[in-house]
């Protein structure tokens, strides 16, 4: 513990017997004793890569390593609004160093008091308990991605921040410490169809093509793709156009007697590739009506 440390000394003259005479005098020494706040935050998370649907584990490590306690404590988690809270999933650790379960009392998401399975508001805040000299806290929850969600960010980037008072005082202005930036990176692919067909009304012996519009809106190559597509008993096939990333494409197809498209057209054939962040894929059907 530091100590300020301070007195005063004041010098002075008096006229006396007609002689000018010079004095000094210094006041008491006062002491104040300096107590530093030393407070470390740390978050993790169980994976460093994510796809839709995943669960991601979170822990935020407290460690009070000053000589006084900190009080009125809470934790504020900033994350993004994609992810859905797993209720009853929040622990913290006693003195013991043994995980309890967190009270849903003791977690506001949304501004609400109670836990909710839905975050729109990109936080969620854990009131906990005083933090004494030297000791260390752990909170740990479980959040999960949506499963079908297209337009996930390329990595989920989030971090910590608590908030405590130097006195046990509610009144008292809090101070606050952020932890470190978790970062978890996007690693998938995820494939995203749609057909078209160029004409609504047609007659028999007319022309016809139908489109098939693939986007990868995952950050990784979709390999080994296989089409099946059952065509109308009465659309007879004529030729196939595989456009993939804006460029032609060769594959190989079959049609059996079901009408049955099939591509590629064996098993043991190589599938189709889908580079990451593609849109412009497209796999063009003609043929006419009988």
């Amino acid at each position: 513990m530091q100590t300020l440390t301070n007195n005063a000394k004041i010098d002075y003259q008096y006229r006396a017997l007609g002689k000018t005479i010079k004095a000094a005098t210094q006041t008491n020494y006062v002491t104040t004793n300096i107590s530093k706040i030393s407070i470390n935050l740390l978050k993790t998370s169980t994976i460093n890569y994510f796809a839709p649907g995943e669960k991601i584990g979170y822990s935020i490590f407290i460690s009070n390593n000053s000589s006084n306690p900190i009080y009125n404590v809470s934790v504020t988690d900033h994350i993004t609004s994609k992810l859905t809270y797993v209720e009853n999933s929040a622990t913290i650790t006693n003195k013991n160093g043994e995980f309890i379960p967190l009270i849903s009392e003791k977690i506001i998401i949304n501004s609400d008091n109670q836990a909710k399975e839905s975050i729109t508001s990109g936080k969620i805040e854990f009131i906990l308990d005083d933090i004494g000299s030297n000791e260390t806290a752990i909170i740990s929850y479980v959040v999960q991605i949506p499963l079908n969600e297209e337009d996930l960010p390329n990595s989920i980037d989030t971090y910590a921040s608590l908030y405590y008072s130097t006195e046990n005082n509610l009144k008292t202005e809090k101070s606050s410490v952020n932890s470190n930036i978790n970062s978890i990176s996007k690693a998938y692919a995820m494939l995203v169809a749609e057909k078209l067909v160029d004409k609504t009304n047609a007659f028999c012996g007319d022309k016809l093509s139908y489109t098939i519009l693939i986007k990868n809106k995952g950050n990784i190559d979709a390999s080994n793709v296989r089409i099946t597509d059952t065509l109308p008993s009465n659309f007879k096939l004529e030729d196939i156009t595989f456009i993939i990333a804006d460029l032609t494409y060769k594959s190989t197809y079959s049609v059996n007697e079901n009408n049955l498209l099939t591509i590629p057209a064996n098993s043991t054939d190589i599938g189709l590739c889908i580079p990451a962040n593609t849109s412009d894929n497209s796999i063009i059907i003609k043929g006419s009506i009988i």
